[in-house]
């Protein structure tokens, strides 16, 4: 072979007769070499070496530990190869030879030798083996392998063929390049197989498929021919197959390589995996020490979660849970652990996303920056937490204050808020669509309704245990310590519990390890080198030995570390990196291409100088700087010596590449306008000075191929890890002394607490094995080591603590303390309540503050027990108590979770009173005596009993019976609003329809939409009260406006507009002189259900705008509401003068204007009513609010208004209407359907 080229490894025999030779031949082939036993060593006699120390480690296991037994005494130093490899067999004589037929070694799945893989697929019929063979074949095309797949289906009795059952359900698979499916029909054939399924595999395999799956027609007794066909056999199971002993009648234990419990969410499923594999404990293991797996998957309504999805969640929790540890690396049962989790999460995950399609819940990017910009009061308590100051106060200036900051930390964080807002706020949607069918009852809709909107106006002070000064309650005697527990035992009832002592013995990665990873490296850089995307093998090449799969988008410079992009902006497509050293471990990069992308990066190296006590002598320090750098020294260098950066030591002032956003402005700015090159400083910012080199400006992003490996112990590392622990655990099993032996090895012996049955084992975790054990042992055992976090762990069960109390001096001091000396606080605090109490004036608890010293009197507005007073929080007896006082009543000391506090409730006692007394029934019923809703409405009004009934709309969703209760405004002049929900009343006035339901339904319209704070409502009229007090909370603030810095901040040419603009005298201030604006935006959006106020979308935002002077006259044309004749010309254009064409035509249209202006010969010429239809809104006549009605008296073309009022014409009150209207049909599926005022309106608001 050598004659002829062929690659061929030197080697030579060794025993103990000539070891001293090894070093000269090693010398001479150079490492790393591969040691063999020559003996017969199971296969496992071959052990690769970098190092002379991993050579005579070697050579002792062989020589004189026997790892392999006598196999191991002789055996063959060789030296290390790479590349393909052929073995050829002879038989030969010793003169004459025959070379034996060659053969290849057909092997499991992911080994790296050629020739088909074949891998069986059966199960009983519904089992999911379609659905599997399904995502096994794309996780094999995603590694770059191509793959057949035989599918053995019944025979069809009319054409003799096959039903093509599972080909029909792997069509998605059967459209991929590198796949090929072929259904076979079984023909009469009882194996489970095609008679020609063999022959079918071999053509397969010489078409070049790497992977050959055979699905068989289903399972039972004598379909086991696929055990002798596949390399590897796997059977489905579902938890409906029966007991896991079936499995052994039909012969799966025999031919099963692997079972699959599919559908393993369903109950018994854990019942029959345990028994599984009980079983298969109880089974020998095979030639090869296979040893037979149970893996339980799921088919999620066909949705799929990738093996890049799973794989690259698991590593970012691994990662994750590494930085929090330091680095440390993770066990087997943590790593399962997390596996476990991500993939419960991606279920999760999966379900929620296809729910939310199903039901249409999105969430906007409006409503995330509503949410953080206008309601940061509301936001979820992990946010807010970040923000409150030393009282526990959220802090709205340092919260504003972040808002605006650009550094790189800030934009993470807000990123991250902005995801945590986003699933938060889907999950609650979602949610609320989930829970609408859910029936509840009188009681929970009467709690709910107290809950929420019964409120108290409060003035209180609070007595917190810091309040307290008398240090002797925090030194109890051990008598009363005693006397609490004696006399609170049950408290202290615990299960059974154990108590162990371990010793760790460490399998960290070392030195050694760190060599191989990057030698590895270095081997796979010749393959990386020459192998190509076209043929998959790069992808393969990646995926086979990176920890990372394969990629082919393009990456931004920022995100591939400073070594990755030095390579990267210098090298050509096709360039491959050496080894490269990153965070997460040792990488190799090849280009494969570059494109322009469209963000600016910026390359630059910078050096700090904080201000500190002196801001001229900082200043004076950079500029030197400045002048060194300039002159010609290396910032790099300088950086490292003195830069106050803290990293500055180990990263020598290198920033990476960065876009904008990352750094703060001023830094930003500079580096950003600085050419490439250039020397820029000092410039300063918040942490001081900095002088900056500009090193690179590009917009280049990368597609790389990249091998990725993390330093791991290697297999030597933790096998002796493995073997010393096992060696110590021998020695204390023997009755050592764990404390002595541990010390004598330098280790460290640790003691835990007492841990119960579900505790947390230090270093094993929630270890169910080991605590079985030990609830089974007796004191004094030991355990064989366990792998833990670190290593592994030999521990000794040294106390065991049956059920009952705890043990009072175990505890008195973590425990039992802090409740005395709480329970001490606590009656002082009550007795210096009762005293303050007794010193209140005029029956007014704010007197209190004129106490000296004084007492910080509180006040609260509008509490309620979903919305607590922030300083008392979510305390249900303070809550309860408050509710419970009267009007001016000044309460007792109520004892808190926090301490004592004295309330005085400032309330509408008779309010509270008349809603206490309350009671709300629900009644169901599909007839009512053959009567209509209406009339069992009055029936039951008419029950002396009865004070008020209405209908509670009862309807049908998702085939179950859900109700809502309607909303209804508590304001006293709604029923006065006989437009809105017309019960035949007539308005103050005398005007109306007394005919019920002649009204736009606005009650069934607040049922199906009331506004949102996403929508900012624009008055243009005379301007809006902005400090009226049921406007005040609903204005909408321009946030991206500066209040009077004399600024236009937004640049829309409108300076300071940041609560309106007034057209008329061209300023801010959209203040109303003329009264008609604030009326409209109450009507639209004032606070609503606080007794004094309703508005028809009270959800939604105001944004005042002025366009009337005090005169009255307007700066932009209005009026159309009695011009009828410039409406119907605008809509006869728009209709192309064919007044018989609907408007159905045209159905974003919305057209409104008063009843008595349509079809009224006086008013309406041009015959108004030939354009009704699709969207019209039957606003008619004027909006009556409270008792100041708005009255639009005719004459003829002429248009007036009362004395008593000043106001616009009554058209410009149903405007609100028409913007309500909108958003209704909008939200509603439904078409609008016209209404006539003089008859019933239908079922459903419109």
């Amino acid at each position: 072979m050598q004659k002829y080229g062929i690659p061929t490894a030197q080697y030579k025999v060794f025993n103990t007769s000539n070891l001293n030779e090894i070093e000269e031949f090693i010398k001479k082939i150079n490492y790393p070499i591969v040691i063999k036993a020559d003996g017969l060593a199971a296969g496992k006699g071959v052990i690769i070496c970098n190092n002379d120390d991993e050579t005579g480690e070697c050579i002792k296991d062989l020589t004189e530990n026997k790892i392999f037994g006598d196999a191991g005494l002789s055996f063959v130093v060789e030296q290390f190869l790479t590349g393909n490899e052929v073995s050829l067999f002879v038989i030969t004589d010793g003169e004459n030879y025959t070379i034996l037929p060659s053969a290849q070694d057909y092997k499991r799945i992911f080994e790296e030798d050629k020739g088909k893989n074949t891998g069986g697929i059966t199960g009983p019929p519904g089992a999911g083996k379609s659905t599997l063979t399904n995502a096994l074949v794309k996780l094999l095309i995603a590694h770059g392998y191509k793959v057949g797949v035989i599918a053995i289906d019944p025979t069809s009795p009319f054409t003799g063929g096959a039903l093509l059952g599972d080909r029909i359900r792997m069509t998605d698979v059967g459209m991929l390049d590198g796949v090929y499916i072929r259904s076979m029909a079984t023909r009469g054939s009882l194996g489970g197989l095609s008679m020609n399924v063999v022959e079918a595999c071999d053509v397969l395999d010489a078409c070049g498929k790497d992977f050959i799956l055979i699905e068989t027609v289903g399972v039972g007794q004598s379909e086991l021919d696929i055990a002798k066909t596949a390399d590897s056999t796997i059977v489905v199971l579902v938890p409906e197959s029966g007991d896991a002993i079936q499995a052994m009648k039909a012969g799966l234990m025999e031919i099963a390589d692997i079972f699959v419990l599919n559908k393993s969410d369903r109950e018994g499923a854990d019942g029959v995996a345990a028994t599984l594999k009980n079983i298969i404990h109880l089974k020998p293991p095979t030639e090869d020490n296979w040893t037979i797996n149970v893996l339980k998957t799921v088919g999620i309504n066909g949705q799929e979660i990738t093996y890049q999805q799973f794989e690259q969640a698991v590593e970012q929790q691994a990662a994750q849970m590494r930085q929090q540890s330091n680095g440390k690396d993770i066990d087997d049962a943590q790593m399962q652990q997390i596996r476990d989790q991500v993939w419960n999460g991606l279920i999760t995950q999966t379900i929620t996303k296809e729910a939310m399609q199903k039901y249409n819940v999105t969430v906007s990017d409006k409503e995330i920056l509503d949410w953080i910009y206008n309601r940061p009061e509301q936001l979820p308590d992990p946010i807010k937490k970040n923000f409150m100051d030393s009282t526990g106060v959220f802090n709205v200036a340092s919260y504003q204050q972040a808002l605006g900051m650009k550094t790189k930390e800030a934009t993470q964080f807000w990123t991250q808020v902005e995801t945590y807002l986003r699933e938060v706020l889907q999950s609650e949607k979602l949610q609320s669509v989930l829970t609408a069918g859910v029936r509840i009852t009188e009681a929970d809709v009467l709690q709910k309704y107290k809950d929420d909107k019964i409120t108290a106006n409060i003035s209180f002070t609070a007595l917190d245990q810091g309040m307290v000064t008398d240090t002797n309650l925090n030194n109890p005697s051990n008598d009363e310590l005693k006397k609490y527990y004696d006399d609170h035992k049950d408290d202290f009832k615990v299960d059974e519990s154990v108590k162990f002592k371990y010793v760790v013995f460490s399998d960290a990665a070392t030195a050694e390890d760190t060599s191989a990873t990057q030698k590895l490296l270095e081997v796979l850089i010749k393959d990386f080198k020459t192998s190509a995307i076209e043929d998959s093998s790069l992808i393969r090449l990646v995926n086979d030995n990176s920890a990372t799969p394969y990629s082919d988008a393009f990456q931004k410079p920022n995100a591939l570390g400073a070594d990755a992009t030095k390579f990267l902006f210098t090298a050509k497509p096709g360039d491959v990196s050496g080894v490269l050293v990153g965070n997460d471990g040792y990488k190799v990069l090849r280009l494969i291409d570059s494109k322009e992308g469209d963000d600016l990066y910026v390359n630059a190296s910078h050096i700090l100088v904080n201000f500190g006590t002196d801001t001229v002598a900082a200043k004076k320090k950079a500029e030197d700087i400045f002048k060194r750098v300039k002159a010609g020294e290396d910032i790099n260098t300088l950086a490292q010596q003195l830069s106050d950066e803290p990293s500055a030591k180990t990263v020598k002032g290198d920033l990476g590449w960065f876009t904008k956003g990352a750094m703060v402005k001023e830094f930003e700015d500079a580096a950003f306008n600085a050419k490439d090159g250039e020397i820029v400083g000092p410039v300063k910012t918040q942490f001081g000075f900095h002088i900056i080199q500009v090193k690179g400006k590009s917009k280049k992003e990368f597609k790389v191929a990249e091998i990725k490996k993390a330093v791991t112990a290697g297999a030597r590392t933790k096998d002796i890890a493995k073997k010393k622990a096992e060696s110590f655990y021998l020695d204390v099993d023997k009755g050592g002394n764990i404390d002595t032996l541990a010390k004598q090895l330098t280790l460290t012996c640790t003691t835990t607490p007492d841990i119960l049955k579900d505790g947390f084992i230090p270093g094993a975790g929630q270890n169910k094995k080991l605590m079985k054990l030990a609830l089974d042992s007796k004191k004094g055992k030991v355990f064989e080591p366990l792998k833990i976090q670190g290593g592994f762990g030999v521990y000794e069960l040294i106390d065991k603590t049956p059920a009952g109390y705890r043990n009072f001096d175990s505890i008195k001091t973590i425990m039992v303390k802090p409740k005395v000396v709480e329970k001490k606080k606590f009656a002082v605090l009550k007795q210096m309540a009762t005293d303050l109490r007794a010193k209140i004036q005029n029956n007014d608890i704010k007197t209190l503050g004129n106490l000296t010293p004084p007492s910080v009197v509180e006040t609260a507005d509008s509490v309620s027990v979903s919305k607590p007073a922030p300083k008392i929080g979510q305390d249900y007896a303070v809550t309860d108590a408050i509710f419970s006082m009267k009007q001016g009543e000044i309460s007792q000391p109520i004892r808190g979770v926090k301490g004592y506090y004295l309330i005085q409730n400032n309330g509408d006692a008779q309010l509270f009173q008349k809603l206490e007394m309350a009671k709300i029934y629900v009644f169901y019923f599909d007839t009512y005596n053959s009567k209509t809703v209406e009339n069992a409405v009055k029936d039951f009004a008419a029950e002396s009993e009865v004070d008020y009934s209405e209908p509670a709309f009862v309807g049908e969703s998702a085939g179950k019976r859900e109700f809502n209760l309607s909303f209804i405004p508590n304001d006293e002049m709604f029923s006065k609003q006989w437009y809105l929900n017309n019960e035949g009343q007539i308005a103050p006035t005398g005007k109306g329809n007394a005919k019920i339901g002649a009204d736009i339904n606005m009650i069934n319209a607040w049922d199906i939409e009331k506004g949102s704070e996403s929508v900012i409502v624009a008055i243009l009229d005379s301007g809006v009260k902005d400090d009226h007090p049921d406007l005040r909370n609903r204005m909408w603030i321009n946030k991206e406006e500066i209040p009077d810095n004399g600024i236009d901040d937004d640049g829309n040419g409108y300076v300071d507009d940041y609560k309106g603009w007034d057209f008329a005298y061209d300023d801010n201030m959209p203040t109303d002189g003329f009264g008609h604006g604030t009326n409209i935006a109450s009507v639209i959006g004032c606070s609503t259900n606080n007794v004094i106020g309703f508005a028809v979308a009270p959800g939604n935002k105001i944004y005042g705008l002025d366009y009337e002077n005090n005169t009255g006259y307007e700066s932009m044309w209005s009026g159309t509401s009695q011009s009828t004749a410039i409406v119907s010309g605008i809509a006869s254009l728009l209709l192309s003068q064919k007044s018989s064409r609907s408007m159905d035509d045209l159905k974003n249209i919305i057209t409104s204007t008063a009843k008595d202006q349509v079809g009224d010969p006086r008013e309406d010429r041009q015959g108004w009513d030939k354009y009704y239809g699709y969207g019209r809104v039957d606003c008619f006549a004027a909006l009556t609010y409270g008792y100041t009605p708005v009255v639009t008296k005719k004459k003829e073309d002429e248009v007036k208004v009362t004395e008593d009022e000043n106001l616009s014409n009554g058209k410009k009150y149903t405007e609100p209407l028409e913007h309500k209207a909108k958003k209704v049909q909008k939200k509603d599926e439904d078409d609008v359907k016209e209404s006539n005022a003089d008859t019933p309106a239908p079922s459903r608001g419109k």
